[in-house]
C-alpha cells in the first residue's frame, strides 16, 4: 500500500505537467504579459516537481517495475522537449486559427456588409482600405511587448500578403510565408514601424 502512493503521485505529476505544457504551448500567444509569466512559472514549478518525482523512480527502473517507471520518465522528458520546441513551430498560431476561425469569418461578414472603416471602431481589427480589404485581427488577449501579433485575412487564397498593402495597416508588419488556413496568415507588427 505504501508503494502505490509514490507511483500514483509521480504518474499524476507527469501527466499534469504534460497537460500544462500542451495548454501553455497552445495558448501562450493569447496571454497577457502577466499571465504569460505566471503560467510559465507554474509550468516550470510543476515540471520541476514532476522531474523530481520521476528521478525518484530511477532505482526501480532496474527492478521489476521497469515498464511502469520508464513511461513516466519518457513523459516528463517529452514534456520538457515539447515546452522547448512547440512554441517555435507555430503551434499556438495554428491552434488560434483553428479555434477562432469561425469568429474571424463572422467578423469578416460584418465588415463586408458594413463599411470597412468601422472595423477598428466595432471589432478591434485593422484594414488596409483596399477592395477587397486585407483585415488584421490581433490576438484577443495578447498584450504585446513591442507591437501586435494576430491573424491577417487575405481575400485571394492563392496570394501571399503583399508588403505594400501590409504597410497600409502598419509600417512594420511581417507575415509567415505559409498560411495557417486558407486566406489566413499569422502576422506581427512592431511598434517601431515607420
Amino acid at each position: 500500500m505504501k508503494i502505490a502512493a509514490p507511483a500514483t503521485s509521480s504518474s499524476l505529476s507527469a501527466c499534469f505537467f504534460a497537460a500544462l505544457v500542451l495548454v501553455f504551448s497552445a495558448f501562450y500567444i493569447q496571454l497577457t504579459l502577466l499571465g504569460f509569466v505566471l503560467m510559465l512559472l507554474l509550468v516550470f514549478a510543476v515540471g520541476a516537481y514532476a522531474s523530481f518525482r520521476a528521478l525518484m523512480l530511477l532505482p526501480r527502473l532496474f527492478g521489476q517495475q521497469r515498464l511502469a517507471c520508464s513511461w513516466r520518465l519518457a513523459l516528463v522528458l517529452a514534456s520538457w522537449l515539447a515546452l522547448w520546441y512547440l512554441p517555435s513551430f507555430d503551434f499556438a498560431e495554428h491552434m488560434d486559427a483553428g479555434l477562432f476561425h469561425n469568429r474571424y469569418k463572422n467578423e469578416l461578414v460584418q465588415i463586408q456588409n458594413q463599411s470597412p472603416d468601422n472595423c477598428e471602431k466595432m471589432l478591434a481589427c485593422s484594414t488596409d482600405g483596399g477592395q477587397p480589404p486585407y483585415v488584421f485581427f490581433p490576438y484577443s488577449l495578447h498584450l504585446p511587448f513591442s507591437g501586435a501579433q494576430g491573424v491577417l485575412y487575405v481575400p485571394n487564397p492563392a496570394e501571399k500578403p503583399k508588403q505594400q498593402r501590409l504597410n497600409k495597416i502598419s509600417g512594420a508588419m511581417t507575415c509567415l510565408p505559409m498560411p495557417l488556413r486558407e486566406h489566413f496568415f499569422s502576422c506581427a507588427m512592431t511598434a517601431y514601424g515607420g
